[in-house]
């Protein structure tokens, strides 16, 4: 099961941050450099808060896709057995990761250690299920490749040349057989939402679904995205058979 506080949920390099002050050997050193030191060691905090940020937002899209219709599922249920999972006869496992604008694309090799880890961890699951099929929702591109077309396996999808040459390095490295990469490639896709157009979506069809103009959706938008935070908090405590979701 996914877990909100582990490492990696922002898609970033591993840091040594810590909230301790860096050790200070010359105390004539200026105060405020010491305190954008400290500053600068303490933001591995704020840096998973705003993963988890933007795994809800993805989470409150995904609902409003179903709403809407453009997302054939029943179900949006956050921090299930991934991230997100969307139920119903055809099943989306989501696994979403988050970065930063000024730390720019993810690094190819990055982004496929994303997506092979992702694969691992749902494999026995989907050997049960085997109508489950992965997501891995990107919040920026991958060194220059992108798609926002939802659900195409990675094996036939054209936008991603260069990682599906990576996913296969990966996967070397890894001793996968020919059997798994080809699972993973036919089952396993890769989409890019950004900030900027999962807000315009959202104020665009939210305002429509509640019959409210782009200006006013903020509210509605504001009340879903509660509605998220509340269900997965009760999702901390539910057991499989009382998981808690959006219909």
């Amino acid at each position: 099961m996914a877990q909100r506080r582990a490492a990696g949920k922002t898609g970033m390099p591993a840091s040594p941050q810590t909230r301790h002050a860096p050790d200070v050997s010359d105390d004539e050193q200026p105060l405020a450099t010491f305190l954008d030191h400290a500053w600068g060691a303490s933001r591995s905090g704020a840096i998973a808060a705003r993963g988890f940020h933007y795994q809800d937002a993805v989470a409150a899209w995904l609902a409003t896709r179903m709403a809407c219709g453009a997302l054939p599922c029943e179900r949006v249920v956050p921090e299930s057995l991934e991230d997100v999972v969307c139920e119903g006869e055809q099943t989306w496992h989501v696994q979403v990761k988050s970065r930063q604008a000024r730390v720019g694309d993810f690094p190819l090799g990055v982004a496929a250690t994303h997506v092979v880890d992702a694969w691992g961890r749902g494999r026995a699951l989907r050997r049960r299920f085997p109508g489950c099929r992965l997501v891995v929702v990107f919040e920026r591109g991958v060194e220059g490749e992108s798609s926002d077309v939802w659900g195409v396996p990675l094996g036939s999808d054209a936008a991603w040349p260069r990682l599906r040459s990576r996913l296969a390095d990966v996967c070397q490295r890894r001793k996968l057989d020919a059997a798994d990469a080809d699972d993973l490639l036919a089952n396993t896709s890769v989409f890019v939402l950004t900030r900027d157009s999962l807000a315009q979506f959202m104020a665009h069809e939210v305002g429509r679904l509640a019959g409210l103009p782009v200006g006013a959706a903020a509210i509605a938008v504001r009340s879903l995205a509660a509605e998220i935070a509340k269900v997965t908090d009760a999702n901390a405590e539910a057991q499989w058979q009382t998981r808690n979701g959006l219909t």
